[in-house]
């Protein structure tokens, strides 16, 4: 096999499915149902105990443990069979079921009554597909997706209209917050006038307000009535200060510094429109006329001034910026679990979080409106725990981030096989190379060896042959010179033999004079060519003839017998 696809067998390619277990179960040294039960048991708290789910659910579901593990055990293709009961009840649960909580409400009493129900029949159902359990398992699914469906559809109405409403109240609450964090940061702490503080909290808190509910959260900032109190008000909040241990030349001075450009800066705000142009104008004059009195050194009652509130839970936790930022990110519809003194761990879905608001809206599952928070008590929550988010997955997402790091692993031991095969391959090719060349090394060895044999011979079949022409040519000479006149010879050649004589030896000169049997000339020789001839065989002797004492006695006994 070429490699495992994920896509593949969740499309239900039972075939490449079964071949990935047996992969799986070889690497871990287990048999295949062993390998399946394992995952199984793996499996069952992430797909049927999800994170947030009641316990009374957890109590009714834990007891399936090992039903579930034999099931999946025993099917291979199980875990891709999206349509059986079982995934489709892993759906209600992480869909529906984690915002289930055992209520009073009809739908919560179903919904427990069809739980309880379909866990009592499960174990049959997966033991047998085709049982009656089985189809009661199917029928309770049913059931419970469209309770669920229903329950979210009419909360996700409730929400929509509770958000409607809430939704003034949240931007007023959220451009107080803005305008009292800058009044504060300026004049709180500070010293003003106590004539003026309600004016302050009831005339320019208001028209600041009103400033950021008109012109939106983008463009409020750069609107000139904004612009023109940003620059007034840390002058303001220098105004009023009567430090006795400073000196009087210098704090004067400060004060005709300060004051004139103030008072041609709130004269240039009366042009402005405002929503109450007459109060608006009369907390302009009262605030004109303290600042006269402040520079002509009249008497004043001033008292710091407290730091104006909005309505936010303390907490000792640290909020950064950094985490609120965060807080901003989750999307309205993210649900959450908190812990609540008087509800216990409940889930909340998260109606309302915009940048232009300084709240977040909780509603329960029923889309009835639950708490609103300021984004940092918020925050503060999510820091210390006592709010979590609550990440709900389909089964599908469960089953393909388990399946994808066996996949990997058993593609990987597929790589490592071909890496090996093509290894060994390589190796017996190598192997077939190196004795492909000893062989014919031991070949060239061989024929090195038979011919240096061949050459040995040849050299001692020449020394052979010098040494028998040596002593042919030896024996050839020992021959020639025992010769005598008379010596009848066998002359070989041209395939014919000749007897021959030797009639005369000129020793002098070295000659030799050969008649054939008629006692005519047959030829004259030296030496030389009659012991090269003897040598190679041409002239071989057939008896020596006598010398010259026999010749004498033998003439000498002729001339006897005649006489007589």
């Amino acid at each position: 096999m070429a490699r495992f696809e994920l896509e593949a067998m969740f499309a239900g390619d039972v075939g490449q499915l079964a071949k990935l277990w047996a992969t799986l179960a070889k690497i871990h040294g287990l048999t295949v149902v062993e390998y399946r039960a394992a995952m199984a048991d793996q499996l069952f708290a992430p797909l049927l105990c999800p994170h947030g789910l009641d316990a009374r659910c957890r109590q009714l579901i834990q007891p399936l443990h090992a039903d579930f593990m034999q099931a999946l055990a025993n099917n291979e293709a199980l875990v891709v069979q999206h349509d059986h009961w079982l995934w489709q009840f892993a759906r209600w649960l992480h869909e529906y079921g984690v915002l289930w909580r055992p209520d009073s409400d009809k739908t919560s009493r179903e919904s427990e009554s069809l739980v309880v129900s379909l866990c009592e029949c499960a174990p049959t159902a997966l033991a047998q597909a085709e049982s009656d359990a089985a189809s009661q398992c199917i029928a309770h699914v049913t059931q419970l997706l469209q309770l669920g469906e229903r329950k979210q559809a009419r909360a996700a109405l409730l929400t929509e209209r509770l958000c409607e409403s809430e939704l003034s109240d949240m931007r007023l609450h959220s451009a107080k917050c803005q305008v009292v964090a800058l009044l504060n940061k300026h004049l709180a702490g500070r010293p003003f006038p106590i004539a003026l503080v309600k004016p302050l909290q009831e005339v320019l808190q208001g028209e600041l307000q009103h400033l950021i509910l008109t012109h939106g959260d983008a463009r409020y900032k750069v609107a000139t009535f904004w612009t023109l109190w940003e620059k007034m008000l840390p002058v303001l909040g220098q105004c009023f200060s009567c430090d006795v241990d400073s000196d009087q030349a210098g704090a004067d001075q400060q004060l005709y510094s300060r004051i004139p450009p103030l008072l041609d800066q709130l004269e240039q705000s009366l042009a402005i429109a405002t929503a109450d142009p007459a109060a608006y104008e009369q907390w302009v004059e009262s605030l004109n006329e303290h600042l006269m009195a402040a520079i002509k050194k009249e008497d004043l009652a001033c008292e710091p001034l407290a730091p104006l509130a909005v309505a936010a839970a303390a907490s000792s936790a640290t909020i950064t910026p950094s985490l609120v930022e965060q807080l901003s990110a989750f999307k309205e519809g993210s649900w959450f679990l908190f812990e609540r003194e008087d509800e216990g761990v409940r889930p909340y879905q998260m109606a309302l979080n915009r940048p232009d608001l300084q709240q977040v809206l909780f509603v329960d599952a029923f889309g009835r409106k639950a708490f609103a928070q300021n984004k940092s008590e918020c925050a503060a929550c999510l820091a210390t725990g006592v709010g979590r988010q609550l990440n709900r997955q389909t089964p599908s997402d469960i089953l393909r981030r388990w399946l994808e790091p066996c996949v990997a692993q058993a593609n990987a031991a597929l790589n490592k096989a071909r890496q090996a095969a093509h290894q060994a391959a390589k190796d017996e090719l190598e192997a077939r190379r190196l004795s492909a060349h000893k062989a014919m090394a031991e070949a060239r060895a061989l024929n090195e060896a038979k011919a240096q044999q061949d050459r040995d011979e040849q050299l001692a079949q020449a020394a052979a042959r010098t040494k028998a022409r040596t002593e042919n040519a030896q024996q050839a000479e020992a021959q020639v010179a025992a010769l005598q006149v008379g010596a009848w010879l066998l002359e070989h050649k041209d395939e014919s033999e000749q007897r021959i004589k030797l009639s005369v030896i000129l020793s002098g000169v070295g000659k030799y004079i050969f008649v054939d049997e008629l006692n005519r000339k047959h030829a004259e020789t030296t030496r030389a060519e009659l012991i090269d001839r003897f040598a190679v065989g041409e002239l071989s002797l057939l008896h020596q003839g006598n010398n010259f004492e026999d010749q004498l006695a033998k003439v000498i006994r002729g001339l006897r017998r005649t006489s007589a």
